[in-house]
């Protein structure tokens, strides 16, 4: 049977959708692996430049020295290259679960991954999780403030940035049989998502393996599996203090500004997946505040790779 994936942008539920799902006694899951994004993807990168240094060779061959892996593999080659990496992973972690034939993973990132994704596993099947990127964004920004919140952006920029590099290569997709799109709105008010999930991907009715309530806590639902060097060192998945795959309390709000400037960022977005643009009318002179702010952000930046070179000197 195909391998699942779970993409989407971070705090759209991707978490809690994977730990229901991997309560069916056919999946083995393990926590965010980052297998594309952070191994395939970059090594299929560095090949196609290898790739392109011998066309280049091919037109300017007399002052072209022929150089680089493309000189001993093939794209052939390549290709089995990754497929082995992602077998070793499958197995490992199905190996973990007795019965288990499928491998779901999650890595919301690996929705830029797609091309690359389909290209080593052409049979596999990808659910697609988004949610209203007002709340995203504003999950995303208390996230930050939290003790495992390390990774969110800080700021309505970058988070808005987030949710759109996250959106977009997957709604390219969306004729694609292979990927189910979701909204996490529609997940969490109708039960009839969860079975058009399940018949999507074979499960059948989810009432027959769901072990769980829809609604369990993190610390309720362990179905994650973890192995490796993580489990050498006793470390699970799911259980920093205060982690929740919904914002239980709501302590972060956005402003009109932020609101403003999700909405003037994401418009064509959120149009395409269906959600309602301008609820809230922008904040007077808002193009002034978003100018003085990217200046603002750009100066920071490049005031960090300064003082990092001068410690690096």
């Amino acid at each position: 049977m195909s391998d699942i994936f779970i993409v989407g942008p971070a705090r759209s539920g991707t978490s809690w959708l994977q730990t229901m799902l991997a309560e069916h006694p056919d999946v083995a899951s393990p926590p965010e692996t980052g297998l594309f994004v952070e191994f395939v993807a970059p090594m299929e990168r560095a090949w196609q430049r290898h790739r392109q240094q011998l066309q280049t060779a091919r037109t300017d061959g007399e002052r072209m020295n022929v150089q680089g892996l493309a000189t001993v593999l093939t794209s052939d080659d390549m290709l089995q290259w990754y497929r082995a990496l992602c077998t070793t992973v499958r197995e490992r972690v199905i190996a973990e679960k007795s019965g288990a034939t499928r491998l779901l993973e999650k890595t919301p990132d690996h929705a830029m991954c797609l091309d690359v994704i389909w290209k080593v596993l052409p049979e596999a099947r990808v659910l697609f999780l988004v949610r209203d990127p007002r709340e995203t964004v504003r999950s995303m920004l208390q996230a930050s403030s939290e003790p495992w919140g390390h990774w969110a952006s800080i700021a309505v920029e970058g988070a808005a940035d987030r949710w759109l590099r996250n959106v977009r290569v997957p709604l390219a997709h969306r004729d694609d049989d292979r990927m189910l799109t979701v909204r996490y709105e529609d997940l969490r008010a109708d039960d009839r998502q969860l079975r058009a999930i399940s018949d999507f991907l074979g499960f059948g009715d989810p009432s027959e393996w769901m072990k769980s309530s829809v609604d369990a806590s993190p610390g309720e639902r362990r179905s994650t599996i973890v192995a490796g060097e993580a489990a050498a060192e006793g470390l699970a998945s799911c259980e920093i203090a205060g982690f929740s795959y919904h914002d239980r309390t709501r302590q972060r709000e956005l402003t009109q500004y932020e609101i403003a400037y999700v909405e003037s960022r994401c418009r064509d977005e959120m149009l395409a997946l269906g959600y309602t643009v301008g609820s809230v009318r922008p904040p007077v002179a808002f193009r002034a505040r978003r100018s003085v702010r990217f200046g603002g952000l750009r100066a920071r930046h490049y005031w960090r790779r300064y003082t990092k070179s001068r410690r690096r000197g």
